[in-house]
């Protein structure tokens, strides 16, 4: 049980990037991995732009190493791209001169995205203003052009199939707009780092499939099936339950370091 309990660790470290720890992990199991080292630091790569708020940058990765990814899953590139047109109102994700008029590449219908820098320490720790609408009428001319392509790709994704989840999104995107200063808007939760965090998981879970690989580890499966047999326990009336909560078993303890 115990090899396969340390199957499940490592699968859960390659999932979400920790590539040093995963390759230490395995080396010292004596397991193999399943996925190669440079794949996985790849996906680390494209996570960590994601997560800074730098999704043109992640999506020219994408389209680079994983070609047609994005346009086989349009609900995925809807998310994304959404995404990148809230980066775009925060300041994160920069908004350029010229480019090519490439849809789900690296720009939109005229808009070229700042795709060939890296992220420097100062970027990260530095909070971007957004886009200063009365003082950039051009860069709003080039945001009101990528938010006519968004309600393209919209319209063709729910033609057959309403979707209110993501009609709700397109429109409070849209609604940074209207605002002088968006963070003080009531749809100023879009500009919360924290909102990255759900379309970086989707695009990484996409990413492993496409490399044939599982979209959910195994851990989050066993944690899963591990709440609902909880609650059923207490709808069964089994008192003992009342004492387990899978959640605080997950809390990070004071000695609790980041993986690498």
């Amino acid at each position: 049980w115990q090899s396969e309990l340390h199957k499940v660790i490592l699968g859960y470290l390659v999932h979400h990037g920790y590539t040093s720890t995963a390759v230490q992990f395995a080396t010292s199991t004596g397991l193999e991995l399943n996925e190669n080292v440079d794949s996985m630091r790849n996906r680390q790569e494209i996570q960590s732009l994601m997560l800074h708020g730098r999704i043109s940058q992640a999506i020219k990765m994408v389209n680079e190493l994983h070609p047609g990814l994005m346009e086989s899953n349009k609900e995925l590139m809807f998310r994304v791209l959404c995404r990148q047109f809230v980066e775009m109102i925060s300041g994160y994700d920069k908004l350029e001169e010229d480019c090519e008029n490439q849809r789900g590449k690296n720009c939109m219908n005229g808009v070229a995205m700042d795709t060939d820098e890296k992220i420097s320490e100062e970027e990260v720790e530095d909070v971007p203003a957004p886009v200063n609408f009365d003082s950039n009428p051009g860069k709003v001319e080039k945001l009101l052009a990528f938010g006519r392509e968004l309600q393209h790709i919209f319209t063709q994704l729910t033609q057959d199939c309403p979707n209110r989840q993501l009609q709700s999104l397109l429109q409070d995107s849209f609604s940074l707009l209207a605002y002088t200063d968006p963070r003080s808007s009531p749809v100023s939760y879009l500009l919360e780092p924290s909102q990255r965090e759900p379309v970086a998981a989707g695009l990484n879970s996409a990413i492993l499939k496409a490399n044939g690989l599982p979209g959910k580890p195994a851990l989050e499966f066993a944690l899963g099936q591990s709440s609902q047999c909880l609650n059923l326990m207490l709808l069964h009336g089994v008192g003992a339950a009342a004492f387990a909560n899978v959640k605080d078993l997950l809390k990070p303890s004071l000695h609790h370091k980041t993986l690498q």
